[in-house]
């Protein structure tokens, strides 16, 4: 079971002793959020002006409206969130498939390199067959002469 923590806090210049299972600076928050948002209503009207209910109907629209604001940024996150990773998983299928293009590319650059050296043996040999036919064509000149 959770550890009931007291704490002593003041709202609206009064202490109280609060009692909850959150740690004691998360009570202390607590207490001094509702403590600014009666100071925030005084802000407005003289605390003369404004009658109990009244102030407590302002203050828990203040603390309502501060609720909404935060679930719909909430919401954006969470929105934000999923078109971010809905963008992620189309960054990894375009990896995946420029990793399959690299792999494809060196395939053919391998196959392009063994053609290049079959062909400059080739050239070699064609080389060698030309240059033997010029010596037999150039020793047969020289015979003839």
């Amino acid at each position: 079971m959770s550890q009931i923590n007291c704490v002593q806090v003041v709202i609206d210049g009064e202490v109280f002793e609060l009692s909850s299972p959150e740690s004691p600076e998360h009570i202390q928050n607590v207490a001094r959020y509702i403590d600014r948002k009666i100071k925030e209503i005084y802000s407005f009207k003289s605390e003369a002006a404004i009658n109990a209910r009244l102030r407590t109907l302002f203050i828990s629209l203040n603390i309502a409206d501060d609720l909404f604001k935060e679930k719909r940024e909430k919401s954006d996150l969470y929105e934000t969130i999923a078109r971010l990773e809905t963008d992620l998983d189309g960054y990894k299928n375009e990896i995946a498939s420029l990793m399959e293009e690299r792999e494809a590319l060196k395939l053919r650059i391998e196959e392009l390199e063994k053609e290049v050296i079959e062909a400059e043996n080739n050239l070699n040999e064609y080389i060698e067959v030309f240059e033997l036919n010029e010596g037999i064509k150039n020793n047969k000149i020289k015979r003839l002469n």
